[in-house]
């Protein structure tokens, strides 16, 4: 008998190439567990490997033999219903070959990290057919799932997807793309939850905001001496995840965090939050809050706390270096070009944000179509999407950002992480580092 969490990975039913059934059970609603009767599992990358239970001993009693027929049964049922073929998408006779590329259409010129061209090389061409980027509408500012994400009509006909507007424009993007087999590489959505849903066809290039977390975590225990440390946080996704991720690694070296809650909208009461993280006791603050206005809390609630250490994530961040908070931020990691870089380069530069990873997804995909897409007689090509995402899973190469590939959940393996600052007068000295 296998107990399952609901958001982690389902075993394929039968079918081959790694479908997961994930999707079955999501959600607030959802129940906390549910138990499931296997046999032995195709071995899949992203599924739960080869499952081997022990031989089950059947009850004598008919009652209870009869409903364990009805559970294996039932999940037979399921199991057949919830399966649909992958399929294929065929490119006609000199038509080209189209990736989706989100950009946030709430944003003026909102383009930031879309490849200027299709990237020089052996993949620049899928069996002479050219790559057409085409750009599909998400609204990052919009305050439903419904309305962010993009319209079904606009994914259909592509062969791959790039997210890189928002980390809420991916992740509410993913189902969408799921039900119509169509993969996504993240190269601009930093959210941990991008790939913490679970859907066997999401893959990411960018730096993980979990990993600012990690970095903090380290630096406040080594760094900083602190034995207990109070965790501002508001109710948003990105919070909650950078807190988990944040109170693991803490008190994995014996450390004790606390948390102090702000709404995630209207006004916050910086004096009484203050007062909180003060009689919690703690020697350090960890400031992860997703709020729009995260720069200006972060700054008024500083001088209440002094001369306690106040870090904070990259939410805090403005688009300039004229605008770079004082004080101790954790931001994001990457490689560009063979060197290391954080999100602090690139401020009041003009420089597009994620365009190498940008490129690199393009990238990515011409390797991947090219291994997969069969010519047929008439010109046309088929792309069967369960070999194309079975590919990319698989894919190792070099590109920008450098060495690309991706363990069981889809998450990069190489070349990210996150650095720690102390901020003064726009000028960053460099305290902490966490790669990969």
């Amino acid at each position: 008998m296998l107990l399952l969490p609901p958001n982690r990975s389902w075993p394929h039913c039968g079918a081959t190439g790694g479908e997961n059934l994930r999707p079955l059970v999501s959600g607030r609603g959802a129940a906390s567990f549910v138990v499931v009767w296997l046999t032995t599992v195709p071995a899949t990358n992203r599924t739960l490997g080869w499952l081997r239970p022990p031989r089950p001993q059947f009850p004598r009693h008919a009652g209870h033999s009869a409903l364990i027929l009805a559970l294996v049964a039932g999940v037979i049922t399921a199991c057949g219903a919830l399966h649909r073929p992958w399929g294929e998408i065929v490119i006609g006779p000199g038509e080209p070959v189209l990736l989706g590329f989100a950009v946030d259409a709430d944003t003026t010129g909102a383009v930031s990290g879309l490849p200027s061209q299709t990237p020089s090389g052996d993949g620049s061409r899928v069996a002479g057919h050219s790559i057409r980027l085409v750009p599909i509408s998400v609204h990052c500012q919009a305050a439903t799932p419904s309305a962010i994400a993009p319209t079904p009509d606009a994914l259909t006909n592509l062969a791959g997807y790039i997210g890189g507007a928002c980390s809420s424009g991916c992740i509410y993007a993913e189902g969408l793309l799921y039900r119509q087999r169509t993969t996504m590489i993240a190269s601009g959505c930093t959210s941990s939850a991008v790939v913490q849903q679970g859907y066997p066809t999401v893959f990411r290039i960018a730096w993980d905001d979990d990993a600012q977390a990690h970095v903090t975590a380290d630096y406040a225990r080594s760094g900083l001496h602190s034995q207990r440390v109070a965790v501002v946080r508001d109710t948003s996704v990105y919070a909650r995840s950078m807190t988990t991720a944040f109170a693991s690694r803490f008190r994995a070296s014996g450390g004790r965090v606390g948390e102090v809650e702000i709404p995630v909208t209207g006004p916050v009461d910086t004096a009484q939050v203050a007062a909180r993280v003060r009689s919690s006791g703690a020697g350090a603050v960890f400031f992860a809050v997703g709020r729009a206005d995260s720069a200006g809390l972060y700054r008024s609630l500083q001088p209440s706390l002094g001369p306690l250490p106040v870090i904070a994530s990259d939410t805090v961040l403005g688009p300039s270096a004229a605008e770079l908070p004082d004080g101790l931020v954790a931001v994001g990691l990457a490689k560009q070009n063979g060197v290391w870089g954080s999100e602090l380069d690139g401020s009041g530069t003009g420089a597009a944000p994620f365009s190498g990873q940008a490129n690199d997804a393009e990238r990515l995909y011409a390797a991947a179509l090219n291994k997969v897409a069969t010519r047929r007689g008439d010109g046309s090509l088929a792309i069967g999407r369960e070999r194309l995402r079975d590919t990319l899973a698989d894919i190792e190469l070099t590109g920008d950002t450098g060495r690309l590939g991706f363990d069981s959940r889809g998450e990069r393996r190489h070349d990210t992480g996150a650095a720690l600052y102390r901020i003064s007068n726009g000028q960053a000295t460099l305290l902490n580092e966490y790669k990969r």
